[in-house]
């Protein structure tokens, strides 16, 4: 009564490859009075993700850091994911794939991987955006705390990944936890 929220249940009704549109009879009931009303509710057709088919890895949690003013360009201060993807930050800026990048750039960095806020559980419905796009605000700082799947690309692997720190003052520091493969 408070949100008006509706339940119905067969979802599996509610498929566009079996039905297009779905009549139905709604009841609504206040106090003693009761009405029912006929309605037809026209299904989208949605692609739908077989998430069964993806690479995953979960494997045990590893943590990456780069302290704050480390260079970037040593190796211990890169993440070497695969020889495709290796994640790492500059001094004054955001993460970039130095396998492929000589620096960031914040619309498209870390090139080969996309983002999206969210786990492994919620593959079939999130979006991927590059990293900055995918971060609150636009934010790096602001994504802190919160679970994240890269996807990478080339190598056409998922990872869950969860920033623990991002440091400021254009010092380049970060640090974040992902899973590894099995």
């Amino acid at each position: 009564p408070s949100t008006g929220e509706t339940t119905v249940n067969e979802a599996a009704v509610f498929d566009y490859e079996t039905h297009m549109v779905v009549n139905a009879v709604v009841r609504v009931t206040s106090g003693s009075l009761t009405e029912d009303v006929t309605v037809s509710i026209a299904i989208n057709d949605v692609e739908e993700v077989d998430v069964s088919t993806f690479t995953l890895w979960e494997g045990p949690i590893m943590t990456f850091t780069k302290e704050d003013g480390a260079d970037e360009n040593a190796a211990e201060n890169q993440d070497r994911i695969t020889e495709n993807v290796i994640i790492t930050r500059a001094s004054a800026g955001q993460l970039f794939n130095i396998a492929v990048e000589s620096s960031a750039d914040q619309n498209s960095s870390p090139v080969g991987t996309e983002w999206a806020r969210g786990t492994f559980d919620d593959l079939a419905s999130i979006e991927f955006t590059p990293f900055r796009a995918a971060c609150p605000s636009n934010k790096p700082k602001n994504a802190v705390g919160i679970p994240m799947v890269v996807h990478l690309i080339d190598d056409d692997i998922y990872i869950q990944i969860k920033l623990v720190s991002w440091g400021q003052g254009k010092a380049g520091g970060f640090s974040y936890e992902r899973t590894t493969q099995l």
